[in-house]
């Protein structure tokens, strides 16, 4: 099934902070998403659900969204606070969930799909955690990157608003359309 990557003008935007302030690192999806709520990067007609524990919470929440973009803490090995951007719909299904969470997100999302639900894109914008433990506050290296990764959420969707903007109506071949950091 072909993905549209582009997002309409007047499109529905949901950005949730995925995570637990109460695990250190486990709290930048949360962080971000109050700083995009409080109007950090100024964009217009954006949703913000700043903490989600658990990826099962977000069903019938998304699924009038045009574009979801979900801030959440990452294990994959890169230096801690590396900021990365995923499409979630081409992340392949692990055999086995790696995810802090109950269920991960591409589980999650695998099974709205299938129940016919969900949104119309989604986006991971992950920041390497180093501190998964119990306890409050961000390390030094994730809160550093607090920016960078603000930033980047206003990135992927001003991307996705010129793409469309731009009246490409043929994707294909245009699959890279998100700015990686």
């Amino acid at each position: 099934m072909k993905t549209d990557h582009r997002v309409r003008s007047d499109a529905r935007v949901l950005v949730v902070g995925l995570g637990s302030e109460l695990r250190h690192d486990d709290g930048v999806g949360v962080a971000v998403a109050r700083r995009l709520d409080e109007g950090f990067v100024g964009i217009a007609d954006l949703d913000v659900v700043c903490e989600v524990s658990d990826p099962l919470e977000l069903f019938g929440t998304w699924d009038e969204a045009d574009l979801l973009v979900v801030v959440d803490a990452t294990r994959s090995g890169a230096a801690a606070g590396t900021v990365q951007v995923l499409d979630v719909d081409r992340v392949p299904h692990p055999p086995t969930s790696v995810s802090t969470h109950g269920i991960g997100l591409v589980e999650v999302l695998g099974l709205a799909r299938t129940l016919g639900g969900g949104p119309g894109r989604a986006v991971l914008v992950g920041v390497e955690g180093e501190d998964f433990s119990r306890g409050r506050g961000l390390s030094a290296a994730v809160a550093a990157a607090l920016d960078e990764a603000t930033n980047t959420v206003a990135m992927v969707v001003e991307t996705l608003f010129d793409d469309d903007n731009e009246g490409n109506e043929d994707n294909e071949g245009n699959e890279e359309v998100l700015p990686c950091a």
